[in-house]
């Protein structure tokens, strides 16, 4: 691990996940890995892509989530903003104070 490692979480609607994907994989970014789960937001700021999830009070999302170096978290942002303005896509970058692999 490189003490400027972070992880970049992303959480996107759904309907994102394959467009976002192949950025991702545009950047090379499956050389770092990264991991992809479904959730339900929650919360007042969140914005709801159907009548069915304001029903449910809860949006349908994907979120993925990689470690990579600091500055390539900061270009995938940068990416992400210029191809997908408005998109209402979150993200965090936090950092990393260990990882590896148990075996």
């Amino acid at each position: 691990m490189n003490t400027t490692d972070v992880c970049l979480t992303l959480m996107l609607p759904k309907v994102l996940e394959d467009r976002v994907i192949d950025l991702l994989l545009e950047q090379d970014m499956q050389r770092a890995g990264f991991t992809v789960c479904e959730l339900d937001q929650l919360g007042r700021e969140v914005r709801y892509d159907s009548v069915l999830e304001q029903v449910r009070g809860r949006a349908h999302r994907v979120q993925l989530q990689m470690i990579v170096h600091h500055d390539i978290a900061k270009n995938l942002i940068a990416t992400l903003k210029q191809a997908l303005t408005g998109s209402s896509i979150i993200y965090c970058i936090t950092p990393v104070l260990e990882s590896g692999s148990i075996v």
